[in-house]
């Protein structure tokens, strides 16, 4: 199969640990700063051949999960509701296929037909990159999306985007079928945890121009719709370790440990601070945590992590404090794989971009009560 991928501008642990797998690389995790939160990351896949054929089959455990190289445990159907909701502007029909929702972690995958010839693209995609590596079967190598689009659809292009109108966190991967339709699958973070939850999606067709500098948007041709969803949670349970963790080497200190177990995956939550702010400093933003094996004989010290999980909104953020001050607080989501499930851990600090490796430190946790 002959995929090829592109990040657009946000740089999301998805997006990574998808062309990470693409390469044959090793998984390299990076942090998002804060203000790239609420930030769209988009992925554009292009297929060929026989998996052309079969995108519209695509589905969550299929992005978030086998394309990613993430744990996919065994009946993880059970827990993937098929959706049948459909909702339209003038010019194209958008189906939310399917939904997982934990509480937290929304996600969907849809399918997005045209009514008229236009290029569909998801949001932010730009429009200098070169059409034979994005567009099922087009062979010009010397032409761009933008003049792709001139050549075959009469200078006609728009962007889907499908969002909570409440906003959340999010990342997502569109893939571009060969039909001229396009799949969608996104992941929505929220910043609450509720057992049910209603949302309402608004679903975008926005025309776009290529112009000489810039991407161009007429917003007298914005086309948009809302139509409300509700989801139901899967059952969960949370593990926390209340021990303070020191790191002294990276200059912090992890504060709680929360683990959440769910039918796909452990989602964590680290939350740590600033002990040494000279030594955090020379991190350079690029601290992250990993959780290892810690009777792994691997050669490699990626090799000793645990296995990852599905979740695509990986990130920290400052929570209070001046930021890489002593004390400032920070909070580090990511997930792992439920083959790693069990009450002792061990938790390893790492500079991700300079691949140094810091303490490993072995914990307990406790179901929360």
């Amino acid at each position: 199969m002959d995929r090829h991928l592109s990040a657009v501008k946000a740089d999301p642990w998805l997006a990574q640990r998808i062309i990470a797998a693409e390469r044959g690389e090793k998984p390299v995790r990076s942090k998002l700063s804060a203000s790239m939160i609420l930030v769209i990351a988009l992925v554009i896949v292009t297929a060929t051949g026989a998996l052309a054929a079969t995108l519209g089959a695509w589905g969550i455990i299929d992005f978030a999960g086998r394309f990613s190289g993430a744990y996919i445990p065994p009946k993880y159907e059970d827990c993937i509701k098929p959706e049948n909701v459909s909702a339209e502007t003038e010019h194209i029909t958008c189906t939310i296929r399917e939904s997982y929702y934990d509480g937290t972690i929304l996600r969907v995958t849809s399918d997005v037909m045209p009514k008229e010839k236009v290029l569909l693209l998801g949001q932010g995609v730009p429009l200098d990159l070169p059409a034979a590596a994005h567009l099922p079967d087009f062979e010009q190598e010397d032409m761009t999306l933008a003049e792709a689009a001139q050549a075959l659809y009469e200078n006609r292009i728009a962007e889907v985007i499908l969002n909570p109108v409440n906003g959340a966190d999010s990342s997502g991967v569109c893939l571009i079928n060969s039909d001229g339709s396009v799949t969608l699958y996104e992941e929505y973070s929220f910043g609450s945890d509720l057992p049910d939850r209603d949302v309402t999606f608004r679903l975008a067709y926005r025309p776009v121009t290529a112009g000489e500098k810039d991407t161009q948007y007429d917003p007298d041709r914005l086309e948009s719709v809302d139509f409300p969803m509700s989801f139901h949670a899967v059952e969960t349970k949370t593990f926390v370790c209340e021990t303070p963790l020191d790191f002294p080497s990276a200059g912090v200190q992890v504060i709680g440990v929360s683990l959440t177990v769910t039918p796909v995956e452990i989602r964590v939550l680290i939350d740590y601070t600033v002990t040494d702010e000279a030594l955090f400093a020379a991190q350079k933003d690029s601290l992250w945590f990993e959780f290892v094996d810690p009777e792994s004989t691997a050669a490699e010290a990626w090799e000793q992590r645990v296995s990852g999980g599905l979740n695509g909104t990986a990130m920290t953020t400052v929570r209070s404090g001046i930021q890489g001050r002593a004390g400032a607080f920070y909070r580090l989501r990511d997930a792992i794989g439920l083959d790693a499930l069990g009450s002792e851990y061990t938790l390893r600090a790492y500079n991700a971009e300079a691949g140094t490796r810091y303490e490993s430190v072995t914990f307990t946790v406790k179901e929360a009560e």
